[in-house]
């Protein structure tokens, strides 16, 4: 769903299916944003996140960090380790593309992404609620960089 909403308002996401990969594709593509799941397999989002903060290339691209337990401990730590923002997995399509405008300074439209006139949305609220979607048989929750 995620990737679907996405690539209708001019994004082109790369997919990732597991940590290992998803900091393989964000070294290689430098994505301007990156939604990283915390419950992966292998590697957690919480060591994907350090190691994209500690390596030069990807230190500076911004995280939203996204997980389905909206316990106040996961989002702590998302924040302190260094995502930009964090929020719970049930994806609304007004709430993502206003985080996604304010990490992205504001250039929202100018990417391509349709208007969402009539949505009053607070994008310094870091409790929004969001989903993300697995298709079938895909497996588990995925990294996703936005480029």
């Amino acid at each position: 769903m995620l990737r679907h909403m996405l690539e209708q308002n001019g994004y082109r996401p790369l997919e990732a299916f597991d940590a290992e990969s998803g900091i393989q594709i964000a070294k290689e593509s430098l994505p301007r944003l990156i939604f990283l799941d915390i419950v992966l397999p292998g590697m957690n989002g919480f060591a994907a996140l350090r190691a994209l903060r500690r390596d030069q290339l990807t230190a500076d691209i911004p995280i939203i960090a996204m997980s389905g337990n909206d316990k106040p401990p996961e989002h702590f730590w998302a924040q302190k380790i260094g995502a930009d923002d964090f929020h719970e997995e049930a994806v609304l399509a007004p709430e993502v593309f206003a985080r996604v405008d304010r990490l992205l300074g504001g250039n929202v439209k100018a990417f391509g992404c349709r208007s969402w006139s009539g949505c009053r949305l607070s994008v310094e609220e870091h409790r929004a609620r969001t989903r993300s979607y697995n298709p079938p048989g895909e497996g588990s929750a995925r990294a996703r960089c936005l480029s």
